[in-house]
């Protein structure tokens, strides 16, 4: 089992996004920088640019996923350029220009509550090309 990313569900499997690591001032072998898991960031994400130079993988559901291929399809569209915030992205931990993804956090009590992720346009464009890929080859590769 393992958690997703985004909304923290545990499922056997989920989708590969490759999210690539941030440009960052502190290239020290141990990078002293941390994104730490507080209130509106669900991810806590080493940015060790030594030892991963190409990237990290993130798994996110399929909720999450189509979420975040909706939100760029809406966000990435020319006619439709929107502006986001800036901030530190809450998958690759990148300072950009995020955008907000709707997603569901489980709950015990209630079934689900609503949330949002903030997430740059480089992760978003990685989770489309994610769920194109996944809708052409006829779905999740859950069991």
């Amino acid at each position: 089992m393992t958690d997703c990313d985004l909304c923290g569900v545990a499922l056997p499997t989920l989708n590969n996004v490759k999210v690539f690591a941030p440009e960052d001032d502190d290239k020290s072998s141990f990078g002293s920088k941390r994104i730490r898991k507080t209130e509106g960031q669900s991810v806590m994400m080493p940015r060790y640019t030594s030892h991963a130079p190409l990237g990290v993988w993130a798994g996110l559901c399929d909720k999450c996923l189509r979420s975040a291929s909706e939100a760029a399809e809406t966000v990435l569209s020319e006619e439709n350029k929107s502006a986001g915030t800036s901030g530190t992205c809450e998958m690759c931990g990148a300072r950009a220009m995020l955008f907000e993804v709707d997603i569901e956090i489980p709950s015990f009590s209630r079934g689900s509550e609503p949330d949002s992720s903030h997430i740059c346009a480089s992760c978003l464009e990685a989770c489309r090309e994610v769920y194109e890929k996944m809708s052409s080859d006829g779905g999740s590769g859950h069991h």
